[in-house]
């Protein structure tokens, strides 16, 4: 499986959990995508991120590429799922070959790109699917899409950060 994930709010690469904090957002996002790989191994996972590196990244198995990179390679994309994390505009662009695209939204409708999407049917017809963080927030967007489905999907946890102490 192909599975390509787009983030550019903060800039910061696969490994900055073991160096610094970020936010909740792109904590989730590093933790989801090092979960896959480790639990799908074969998969080819692929985070483009504004970090300023020109080169990619190999983090925990997640490859780790810039946003002008995505600008490149969105044109000859061929992933199972899309899920673009917060922001709208990548579905704004006339073509991203995906079977599943999907806005990980980690807000509820005062969200900026939210209020944008709420108006502009071109990006809201290249969402398949939308993730929302609590109850509160999947109220408030389906309320808003009725056409889309909208999952709760919380922001995750790493395996490893649990004690074999606590499993006692």
């Amino acid at each position: 499986m192909k599975i390509s994930f787009f983030s550019n709010r903060i800039n910061f690469a696969g490994d900055a959990l073991d160096k610094y904090g970020l936010g909740g957002s792109e904590s989730a996002l590093i933790n989801i995508t090092t979960c896959l790989k480790r639990n799908f191994p074969n998969d080819e996972i692929t985070v483009y991120n504004g970090n300023t590196k020109k080169e990619y990244h190999d983090y925990y198995g997640v490859v780790y590429k810039t946003i002008d990179e995505f600008k490149l390679d969105v044109r000859s994309f061929n992933q199972d799922a899309f899920i673009c994390l917060r922001q709208v505009l990548p579905f704004s662009l006339p073509f991203i070959d995906s079977k599943l695209k999907i806005l990980w939204s980690q807000d509820d409708m005062n969200e900026h790109d939210l209020i944008q999407l709420k108006n502009n049917s071109y990006s809201r017809e290249n969402i398949d699917l939308i993730f929302a963080i609590s109850e509160y927030a999947k109220n408030d967007i389906q309320n808003t899409f009725l056409e889309k489905e909208v999952l709760l999907q919380r922001n995750g946890y790493r395996e490893d950060w649990i004690s074999s102490k606590n499993n006692n």
